[in-house]
């Protein structure tokens, strides 16, 4: 860009081409030799507007109409829906209002009766819009979309030249604007003819990633401006963004970068900032937050409340089974939490600006936004968060009182529905396609990547407003009004973005999902398909210059602390099934004391079904004692036994009445079908149950509880464990590393001469025994002595390495992922297939 005057203003089409031209500006300058210069007058369009209003209602502030905010605006359409709005999701149906009020305006449009008799939704739009005018007038207000033709009509008063720049679609209302203020084009520098090149990627993630390779490569290059152009990019930012900081800022810490390469012009979704959500959950614990959102609170950094306190809250109100987690429930562990003298917020109503103060104080009582300084991107936000409480206060003069929950839903609505953005100077920038189009044709990039150009995307559909007449909008000739323009549209925009750069790649997913897909027909002709990324290597040797680019923790061997020969440790058998399926599970869970937090359920869970069992059997023999015992009992009396032996099993479980009711008639009908199977064993009598022993292995010492021991008539003995899982087999018993080694164990240091060992499988779909016994027990117990032995030593001699077993499988129904981090680092064993 040729260095401007300052006495010429230019507008820009929108907020992406007025920063890329501020930065081209003072580019020029430094190219120029300059060391100090004035800013130049570059504004988008709307700031450039607001601008001239605030002038005009400087000098004639009696006569001169409230410009509304779009907040404000949106609350002042639900308003005109009225009764209506029962019927429809409102907060869209006022978004789509408001982009029809836009249009309207924009492009000349007359708001007539007999116009909008076209459907029953033009119908509705022009109530709501009548409506919507008539508050407008009566209150002296105005809006965003009116304020060209307002200006207009008051005769414009500009000292400065006004140059404009984009505005590839130019409204007739914009025309009049600038024709009324003499404006001319921009004049924008030219590129080199650009080189182009076409690249096939295989699902759309690849296409992201390859696209951020790329931007790198030339990051290494010293190329100055580069861009990337993703279609949808505001509904995949989280995605997109993931993939450029693993690419191009390998080193990224959890806490943002202050100095990233890469820029997202689409702004933060206010509500997605981690600052601002949890101000809305603090605030939300008044009505109550369900037990997942109360966790994230309790775990945020942006209280004061120490991280590691937050996390046990957050267990303790597991195990506590709360649905829903109020103030009083976290009172005591946030004691800066106030009411600020308000007995019962849920029950008063107050004004907007009275709930924006009382708000304020509420975040602020509660230790946010935390002690540790914030980033600039956390300031942004911080200052956000101050803008989203002055919308609120804003409300006064559209709304009446409101309750607590109705002035924090205003609140939340308007930050799901604002962005905030950073005019950060970074070399990669990335855009919307929609955004860059209307930045056309002042657009330029020394290299330029677009994205997403498929046939089922590119032209994208016409999606006409429902609220204009189609016939209204076709003869405008408005943007989405018919296939026909959106072709013709699409076609300048694809002739303008292939000469926004020298260097400009276009590609596109060659699958997403079931669905192949090709090349837009609009792409397709222009290039030659040539290998991608010929001149910078193989994406293999790419990612490997980044690996070793990034900072990295060596760790060595996959070795922890060794333990004492004759240690003694808690859990058991579980033990031994935890180094069997993943040695570092076992280290996690029985060295470091990590365990996953607590499922809400809302009735009886599968691990209380499970201690359910195993109490009643507890309970129903101790009574029996016997097989010949049971064998006595008449069908009344077993009744009877079972339906005590529920009860007392379910004596204290704390879930609702009708599901404990469930629960008990469902182990009464386990129960029976299993004591069937108990008559039809040999006479037996039961000597142990759930007694605590301790056995020595390879140099540990474990605690371990049989569910049951028999004594069979020969003296031998039969050592039982109950089981409540569908999954059940007997090889499970068996191999170096085996998934169910209880049994084993309790078979091996039993004491007791142990002629059969029996899973009792008691399952909705399925009650049986699985046993093993005579001469096949025996041929066992020694190689599960060698095996019991083996998996002991590994633990106490520190073997720790992520391994899991049976792969992807067993990953799957660990509970730790977080903890060892294996699916992303993208460890071999989840790309095996399953057995």
């Amino acid at each position: 860009m040729t260095p401007t005057s300052s006495a010429v203003t230019i507008i820009a089409s929108n907020r992406l081409l007025s920063r890329q031209l501020q930065r081209e500006y003072e580019l020029a300058m430094q190219a120029a030799g300059a060391r100090v210069w004035e800013s130049p007058n570059i504004l988008p369009h709307g700031a450039w507007l607001r601008r001239l209003w605030s002038e005009l209602a400087a000098r004639e502030p009696s006569s001169t109409p409230v410009l509304l905010t779009g907040f404000q605006e949106g609350a002042l359409w639900r308003e005109a829906m009225g009764e209506t709005s029962a019927l429809l999701d409102v907060n869209a149906a006022a978004s789509a209002a408001a982009r029809a009020w836009d249009l309207l305006h924009a492009w000349k449009l007359p708001l007539e009766r007999r116009v909008f008799m076209e459907s029953a939704e033009t119908e509705a739009f022009f109530g709501w819009a009548t409506s919507f005018q008539d508050a407008l007038r009566t209150r002296g207000w105005i809006t965003a979309s009116e304020l060209a033709a307002a200006l207009i009509e008051r005769g414009l008063s500009i000292d400065a030249a006004i140059e404009y720049a984009g505005f590839y679609e130019m409204t007739p209302r914009d025309r009049d604007l600038f024709a009324a203020c003499a404006a001319s084009p921009h004049v924008c520098a030219s590129v080199h003819p650009p080189k182009f090149r076409c690249a096939a990627l295989p699902d759309q993630a690849a296409e992201w990633e390859s696209a951020a390779l790329w931007a790198r490569a030339k990051l290494e290059k010293q190329t100055a401006s580069i861009g990337i152009v993703i279609p949808g990019l505001a509904r995949q930012r989280s995605a997109v963004e993931r993939i450029f900081d693993d690419v191009i800022n390998p080193g990224l810490s959890f806490v943002p970068n202050e100095s990233r390469a890469f820029h997202l012009s689409v702004g933060t979704v206010a509500s997605e900032h981690p600052l601002i959500a949890t101000a809305l959950l603090l605030l939300g614990l008044e009505p109550g937050l369900s037990l997942a959102d109360a966790g994230a609170l309790l775990r945020s950094p942006f209280l004061k409340l120490d991280p590691s306190g937050g996390a046990k809250l957050d267990a303790h109100l597991r195990r506590r089974r709360l649905a829903i987690v109020r103030t009083h429930d976290l009172l005591e562990h946030l004691p800066q939490w106030t009411r600020h003298g308000q007995e019962n917020l849920l029950s008063a109503v107050r004004r907007p600006g009275e709930w924006s103060a009382i708000f304020s104080k509420l975040v602020t009582a509660s230790g946010w936004p935390g002690e540790r300084t914030p980033t600039r991107v956390e300031r942004h936000a911080i200052e956000h968060w101050k803008d989203l409480l002055s919308a609120l206060a804003s409300l006064d003069e559209l709304l009446p009182e409101l309750s607590y929950e109705a002035a924090l839903g205003h609140l939340r609505r308007h930050a799901a529905q604002s962005r905030f953005h950073e005019d950060i100077d970074s070399p990669v920038q990335l855009m919307d396609l929609n955004e860059a189009a209307e930045a056309l044709p002042g657009l330029r990039f020394d290299a330029l990547w677009i994205a997403g150009m498929h046939a089922g995307a590119w032209p994208a559909p016409g999606l006409p407003n429902p609220f204009l007449p189609l016939e209204l909008q076709s003869k405008a000739g408005l943007p989405q009004s018919s296939p026909k323009l959106e072709l013709e549209r699409a076609r300048r925009t694809t002739r303008w973005l292939l000469n926004a750069a020298s260097d400009i790649v276009c590609s596109y997913p060659k699958s997403a999902g079931e669905e192949s897909l090709r090349p837009s027909a609009l792409i397709e002709k222009h290039f030659d398909h040539v290998p991608f990324l010929e001149e910078n290597g193989s994406a293999d040797t790419m990612l490997s210059r980044i690996a070793q680019s990034a900072p990295l923790l060596e760790l060595g061997t996959a070795e922890a602390p060794s333990l004492p020969h004759g240690t003694e440790a808690a859990g058991g058998a579980r033990l031994l099934e935890d180094q069997a399926a993943c040695p570092f599970r076992a280290f996690a869970i029985h060295r470091l004391g990590a365990r996953e937090l607590d499922e809400l359920e809302i009735g009886v869970s599968p691990r209380e079904r499970g201690g359910a069992v195993h109490r009643a059997l507890e309970w129903i023999w101790n009574e029996l004692k016997t097989q010949e015992a049971l064998l006595r009992h008449s069908p009344s009396e077993l009744t009877a036994l079972l339906e005590n032996a529920a009860a007392q099993a379910l004596k204290n479980n704390t879930a609702p009445e009708r599901f404990r009711r469930l629960e008990h008639q469902r182990l009464v009908d386990l129960l029976r079908q299993w004591l069937e199977i108990e008559k039809r064993r040999r006479p037996f009598e039961v000597v142990e149950q759930e007694l605590d022993r301790k056995a020595e292995l390879g140099g540990l010492i474990l605690k371990i509880r049989p569910d049951r021991m028999d004594r069979y008539t020969d003296g031998t003995h039969a050592v039982l464990d109950y089981k409540t899982s569908k999954d059940l087999k007997m090889a499970d018993w068996d191999g170096d590393r085996p998934a169910a080694p209880q049994l084993p164990l309790y078979a091996v240091r039993a004491g007791k001469n142990i002629s059969e060992v029996m899973f009792a499988k008691l399952t909705a779909l399925e009650v049986k025994p699985l046993s093993r016994s005579g001469g096949e027990l025996q041929e066992s117990l020694p190689e599960w002595e060698r095996v019991l032995k083996t998996l002991a030593r590994d633990f106490v001699a520190g073997h720790a390495e992520v391994d899991p077993h049976l792969g992807r499988k067993t990953c799957q129904n660990c509970k730790l992922p977080a903890l060892c981090r294996v699916a992303e680092l993208g460890y071999r064993i989840l790309e095996e297939d399953d057995e």
